[in-house]
């Protein structure tokens, strides 16, 4: 799919034009109709105080199948970072884009790469497994990282850990996880030097995020639909590979290092089961009470080596739980932490920002009690009358993390099977201008 932003027609293209206007569409229409004839073209109308008006805008023409577009005028503000959002809200996976936006031509260059940054990375979330297995998604994103970097004057490197490294036996979650698939589990580790820095600088900001290619459920498998969306369940790897290449589009000048545990959670003979014991190398034992709750284990080693670079802050995005999903539904994003700190603030006022909705949940002590197990230091998997299955994933996740300054979030919004306000149905991209903008502000 090509999304072609130009400043003035292509004689060989058929045009819409579109006005965007404030409030609700006048009569005869019905107020609710998102599309109506407007002098010589089309008008959508928003509502005053909507949440991200020009992408909910874009979502309105998609919706109506109009895709070539000559935006004559809107009553929102036009400047690089709205029209993006405009283009992301047409954007469906399927059709071309065809616009013409009245900016000059240095902001079209601007709106250029920004969508074609954020249409990649969505894209690649909603590419099925047949296509991305563990290793080349880390080579994917790697790549696209590096050239970011080189075009900045830094540089970007990649250690890459698989079954044939001698690394591999430490990374006991990834290494039970993925011990059922054909494809190698690994851990790719980019790191982000920038122009004036060198490798033996120290890591100002760690990031983590879950890259499961495809998610059986594994022994506990996934019953019905529940498993046709799990080619989406890296998507917590993927998105945070676009927030450090947002940033670095947008100068960032910090070293940052990125942690890509990805896998397949797969059943083979060789699969994990519930019942296992994993030994992690921080002296943790979990034992897999449900083999489904599999992204936590693997987010466990990354963690643990992150703790180990001292960053000042670590931030993970997962695909964890459906109880972040039923708690906050697919429009928005949960995040949380065992503690509440400086992070929670500056990621509520980056989402702010970039119009991405976001609700912080703490995580405390009493939470642990959810995951005891008798055979281990933990379980997998929450038990007992109302495990809020969000806080004890969290409380999960904090037996791994040596760092005051953390986050988790729990990508609820990263897939919207039916479609919303802003995005047509599929990835969304949720979350990843908030994690950018963090990066540059911590």
């Amino acid at each position: 799919m090509k999304i072609n932003i130009l400043s003035k027609k292509d004689e060989s293209v058929a045009y819409a034009d579109v006005y965007i206007k404030t409030g609700s569409a006048p009569a005869p229409f019905e107020e609710s109709m998102g599309v109506v004839p407007y002098q010589s073209g089309l008008a959508t109308y928003i509502k005053d105080k909507a949440i991200r008006p020009m992408q909910m805008a874009g979502r309105n023409m998609g919706a109506y199948g109009v895709f070539n577009i000559n935006l004559k005028e809107t009553d929102l503000t036009l400047n690089c970072y709205s029209a993006c959002d405009f283009i992301m809200g047409l954007y469906d996976f399927k059709h071309d884009i065809n616009i013409v936006l009245p900016l000059p031509l240095d902001h079209i260059e601007i709106v250029k790469d920004r969508c074609a940054l954020l249409s990649y990375y969505r894209e690649l979330a909603n590419t099925g497994a047949s296509e991305i297995w563990p290793r080349n998604l880390i080579e994917n994103v790697y790549g696209r990282i590096k050239e970011a970097a080189v075009q900045k004057g830094a540089q970007a490197k990649l250690k890459l850990i698989d079954r044939q490294s001698d690394e591999f036996d430490e990374l006991a979650g990834l290494k039970a996880v993925g011990k059922g698939s054909y494809h190698s589990p690994c851990l790719g580790i980019i790191d982000f030097i920038p122009e004036g820095s060198d490798s033996s600088d120290p890591v100002h900001v760690c990031l983590v995020g879950k890259g499961i290619t495809f998610d059986s459920g594994g022994y506990n498998i996934k019953t019905g639909n529940y498993m046709t969306t799990m080619r989406t369940d890296k998507s917590g790897a993927v998105y945070m590979a676009a927030a450090l290449h947002l940033a670095i589009l947008n100068g960032l000048h910090k070293r940052v290092r990125l942690y890509l545990p990805c896998s397949e959670n797969l059943i083979s003979g060789t699969s994990m089961v519930p019942g296992d014991i994993i030994r992690y190398a921080n002296g943790v034992s979990v034992e897999v009470g449900n083999t489904d709750a599999e992204g936590r284990l693997i987010l466990a080693d990354a963690l643990i080596l992150a703790s180990k670079d001292k960053p000042k802050a670590i931030i993970d995005a997962a695909t964890l739980t459906g109880a972040a999903k039923i708690a906050v539904g697919r429009d928005m994003t949960l995040a949380s932490s065992f503690e509440h700190n400086d992070l929670v603030d500056l990621a509520t006022q980056c989402a702010k920002e970039a119009g991405e909705i976001l609700v912080y949940m703490q995580s405390y002590d009493f939470h642990k009690r959810y995951i005891k197990s008798q055979r281990a230091t933990i379980n997998n998997t929450s038990h007992g009358d109302g495990a809020p299955g969000a806080l004890t994933a969290t409380a999960f996740l904090s037996h791994f993390v040596e760092c005051d300054r953390w986050l988790h979030f729990d990508l609820s919004s990263a897939y919207c099977a039916d479609g919303s306000l802003w995005n047509a149905q599929g990835s969304t991209g949720e979350m990843i201008k908030t994690i950018s903008s963090m990066l540059l502000k911590i």
